[in-house]
């Protein structure tokens, strides 16, 4: 019996795309379907599977083809909201606390109802998405980690609340932009304790005419079935 991480490597394996970045984006799709449906009691802090992943390499490392596969995963599961590929976070908060959000979902646990607000980030290049404002977004990030609750407050029509915030992240970023936004105090501090950046060189795999075999196919059919059994069912 095959498992989860094996089935998706395997899809991905006849690809220039570094295996690393490829394992990395594996956890995230797991990540994505697991949302805060687990969680690990630690007795003073509660620990959820929502991970943030940055890929760092030089332009033709396949950054872009292992997030396509990611946004292709949790677009194919069904019912995981994905964010743009860029906006503002007041967007962002105004569309996950609108009353019939498709970001808010609903569990029952032991017989307790619990409800979770979830977007997956899927940036190309980290530093557009967090563009029109990256310390703010940044900010956003460090501090919604892990939070039960997060406090909307807007001018006009007082305060929303957030319950169970989870942002799956995925992001792209070159050397020299990751060295750029450090310089600049853009990434650091608690940011950086939250997320796993990941380097690779380009393979030396060349692949000239990658391809799809049947085996590859169910191998991804098998991810996708697994994905939706642990996003509604488990």
């Amino acid at each position: 019996m095959t498992n989860f991480l094996d089935d998706y490597l395997y899809f991905g394996s006849n690809t220039e795309a570094p295996e690393i970045m490829r394992k990395w984006s594996a956890l995230v799709a797991l990540s994505s379907c697991a949302a805060r449906r687990f969680w690990l009691d630690r007795n003073i802090y509660t620990l959820y599977p929502n991970i943030y992943v940055l890929l760092v390499g030089e332009p033709g490392t396949m950054k872009s083809t292992v997030m396509d596969t990611m946004h292709n995963f949790v677009a194919e599961v069904g019912e995981i909201p994905i964010c743009a590929d860029r906006l503002s976070k007041e967007a962002l908060l105004q569309n996950m606390s609108a009353k019939n959000s498709e970001s808010i979902k609903e569990f029952k646990y032991n017989g307790e109802d619990h409800t979770y607000n979830i977007n997956v980030i899927c940036a190309d290049e980290w530093s557009n998405f967090i563009g029109i404002d990256p310390v703010g977004m940044i900010e956003f990030f460090t501090t919604v980690y892990g939070k039960s609750k997060y406090v909307v407050k807007t001018k006009h029509t007082g305060n929303d609340l957030i319950y169970g915030p989870c942002f799956p992240l995925i992001g792209g970023m070159t050397p020299s932009t990751t060295d750029g936004l450090f310089k600049q105090n853009i990434i650091s501090g608690g940011f950086t304790r939250r997320a796993f950046m990941v380097f690779s060189h380009p393979s030396k795999n060349w692949v000239a005419h990658p391809n799809i075999g049947d085996d590859q196919q169910a191998a991804w059919d098998r991810c996708v079935k697994r994905g939706r059994y642990i996003s509604t069912e488990l």
